[in-house]
């Protein structure tokens, strides 16, 4: 055999292998393929924040004046109102304080900012603050109330009540009305109070009634405050029996729950019963 022959043998087993290898690599499986990698999501902007109330400036002016509509003359006023927010957007933790005194005719007025609508009670429009007319002596109670508006200019009105006073054994009359003052102890702030003392004169038990004198028979409730040695005292409703020390002044708290609408009158008596030990 010539080399010229083998050379085109070997050049043919060549080729041939060469095919066969191809083939094989034609038949191989395809390379495994991995999961497509998640494509992280574009962060999404916060949502603003509600946007707060700003104070605004309102005029508010009233009278004070007693149970019989007398002028008070040079009595003081406090308003408490709110002016700013702290970084929480809570309503800044120490109110706005301000004092104004009535002229001679009972009249006073004053200019404050406030943020409305802080506060909410069913029975009342729009809340800016709250006041009271500070009774310069004991024979009237202050008159506690919230400061609405409808627009920027305010009348708010004040009456101081006298506190009643009977002695054990008599009977009072007190008469409640939709704008008596808000029970400032009570922290709802959901009902207006009336006051009474009571001097008692030994040990024993102090029971005090409340007859309704109108087809309402909303019944009074009684909190016992000034005490000799205890805690304001929840005394019931209707009638309150607390049990008392040798000369000691009690001054009693009348409630009503606010929200009425009309007049309620009521006789009120008192009665002592020793304690024989």
């Amino acid at each position: 055999m010539t080399a010229h022959r083998l050379i085109r043998i070997a050049f043919a087993c060549v080729c041939v292998a060469g095919m066969t290898m191809a083939a094989a690599c034609d038949d191989a499986p395809p390379s495994p393929v991995g999961p497509t990698p998640p494509v992280a999501a574009a962060p999404t902007a916060p949502a603003p924040a509600p946007a707060q109330p700003v104070a605004a400036t309102f005029h508010v002016s009233g009278t004070v004046t007693n149970e019989e509509g007398q002028p008070i003359p040079d009595n003081l006023v406090v308003l408490n109102h709110f002016e700013h927010f702290d970084d929480r957007g809570q309503p800044m933790s120490l109110a706005t304080i301000t004092k104004v005194r009535t002229d001679g005719a009972g009249r006073y007025a004053v200019d404050i900012a406030a943020i409305p609508d802080l506060f909410r009670r069913p029975w009342l429009p729009q809340i800016i603050g709250d006041g009271y007319a500070k009774a310069d002596t004991a024979e009237y109670s202050n008159d506690f109330q919230f400061v609405t508006s409808t627009g920027s200019t305010v009348v708010r009105n004040f009456r101081l009540n006298r506190i009643l006073n009977p002695g054990v054994g008599d009977s009072a009359s007190v008469t409640f009305l939709p704008d008596d003052g808000v029970c400032t102890w009570d922290d709802s702030y959901t009902t207006l109070c009336r006051y009474m003392r009571v001097t008692v004169p030994g040990e024993g038990i102090l029971t005090v009634s409340a007859v309704p004198l109108s087809a309402d028979t909303t019944p009074i409730s009684f909190v016992v405050l000034e005490t000799d040695d205890r805690l304001p005292w929840h005394g019931g409703a209707g009638t309150m029996n607390y049990p008392v020390k040798t000369g000691v002044e009690f001054l009693i708290a009348l409630n009503m729950r606010a929200g009425f609408s009309q007049a309620r009158p009521y006789t009120l008596t008192t009665s002592f019963h020793a304690d024989h030990k």
